[in-house]
C-alpha cells in the first residue's frame, strides 16, 4: 500500500554517507531522544537541552 500523497518521509538513507560517497547534511539539525523520553535539538555548534543531563 503506497503513503498519502501529502506524505512526508519517514527517514533517510545513511548508505551513501557510510559509503564514503557524499558527506553533505541531509538534514538542518538533528533531534536526539534520550532513553529517558527528552529531547535536545543539534544545530551546527550548538545544542538546545530542555532538561540538562539528557537529550543525546
Amino acid at each position: 500500500m503506497p503513503p498519502p500523497a501529502a506524505a512526508g518521509d519517514d527517514g533517510v538513507s545513511i548508505i551513501p554517507a557510510l559509503l564514503g560517497r557524499d558527506s553533505a547534511p541531509l538534514r538542518e539539525a538533528v533531534v536526539h531522544h534520550s532513553i529517558h523520553g527528552r529531547f535536545a535539538i543539534h544545530q551546527g555548534r550548538w545544542k538546545l537541552e530542555l532538561y540538562p543531563g539528557s537529550g543525546g
